[in-house]
């Protein structure tokens, strides 16, 4: 007669001691599905990273140009380059330059500016809320301009959706740099109605600090909402001829609760979506604009720093842009597959 085994305390009565309890695991994985599905991009985003570093460093590396010669001047003496190259480490190999570079990376120390003698994190900081600040601005004009017209345009179809497309066509067919300089002329030229460069703090005044952000705002968001539209539009009209739409208005609904209700919840994904992807364009699209409307931002500064071999803020910039693009996705991931649960099996 077999003898009856007891079972330690707290292990479920249908798992074995020897047995790993994989009931339980499969229960905590269909209670957190979204938090499984961030841990494993998180995962997913830490070797991205650092491939991104080594990318970053040999590219900055590669460009023609010598940092110390034009810190020096060109009348500088071959003892004074080699002096200050070996002050500054860059006799070493690449591969020991890169592994100094990322332990720094790791303390938070992004390295030294090679002309003003200033911590690169340091100017970070000063020209990052610039950068954000228009960024998001651009963003929240595309949203709401993109967003709008595309409800418009595909709840009244006619000559009013065709006019909102063709401008949505128009917007996606002009370039930053060429709107940004449009917006300048004209408004800032010809109009004399906003300023057409320089830059105002907030704390300085509030309403020229908005007055200097008007156009360079308009030129980055324009684009994104042109972008929304469309996708808006086709979204939303796809769903008022679905039969989920007939069944809807066979309840009762109004056209309008049909509208913003339910098709801007299935329009909700890929617009999320778009505005994280865009937030990185937005962030790529500032280097031009800043430059064109004089705004101290990450633009501006990169854009210097090239001009100068300055190869440390420029590897340190360049690396600061892509990790918020990195960063932004990976969120943008989370909350659409918090939104659309197709997302988690990658099917949305």
């Amino acid at each position: 007669m077999s003898e009856s085994v007891e079972l330690p305390a707290g292990l479920p009565a249908d798992a074995s001691p020897g047995r790993p309890q994989t009931g339980r695991r499969l229960a905590w994985r269909r209670r957190h599905p979204v938090l499984l599905f961030a841990m494993r991009r998180c995962l997913v985003t830490i070797p991205i990273l650092a491939v991104m570093t080594l990318f970053v460093f040999m590219l900055v590396h590669l460009v023609p140009g010598d940092p110390v010669t034009t810190m020096l001047g060109p009348h500088a003496t071959e003892e004074n380059i080699a002096a200050t190259r070996l002050q500054m480490g860059l006799d070493r190999p690449l591969h020991t330059q890169y592994v100094e570079w990322i332990t720094g990376l790791v303390h938070g120390d992004l390295g030294t500016d090679l002309l003003r003698n200033t911590p690169v994190s340091q100017l970070l900081m000063n020209h990052l809320p610039v950068t954000l600040e228009l960024a998001i601005l651009a963003s929240l004009i595309g949203v709401t301009v993109g967003v709008s017209l595309g409800l418009l345009a595909a709840s009244r179809p006619g000559l009013l959706r065709r006019m909102t497309l063709g401008l949505s066509t128009i917007g996606l067919s002009i370039p930053y740099f060429w709107l940004g300089l449009m917006l300048a002329l004209v408004f800032g030229g010809l109009l004399q109605v906003l300023p057409s460069s320089g830059y105002v703090a907030f704390t300085d005044d509030p309403v020229e600090h908005f007055r200097h952000l008007i156009l360079p705002v308009l030129a980055l968001g324009l684009g994104q909402a042109a972008y929304l539209t469309k996708v808006t539009q086709g979204i939303v009209e796809a769903f008022l001829n679905s039969p989920p739409s007939d069944f809807l208005r066979a309840k009762g609904l109004t056209r309008g609760q049909i509208l913003f209700k339910h098709s801007l919840r299935q329009a909700s994904a890929p617009i999320v979506t778009i505005i994280g992807i865009d937030l990185g364009t937005l962030l790529g699209g500032a280097i031009i604009t800043e430059t064109i409307f004089g705004l101290p931002g990450l633009g501006n500064l990169v854009v210097t720093a090239i001009a100068q071999r300055n190869y440390t803020v420029v590897q340190g910039t360049i690396l600061v842009i892509s990790t918020i693009f990195v960063l932004t996705v990976l969120l943008t991931d989370i909350i659409v597959a918090r939104l659309d649960p197709r997302a988690l099996e990658g099917r949305s």
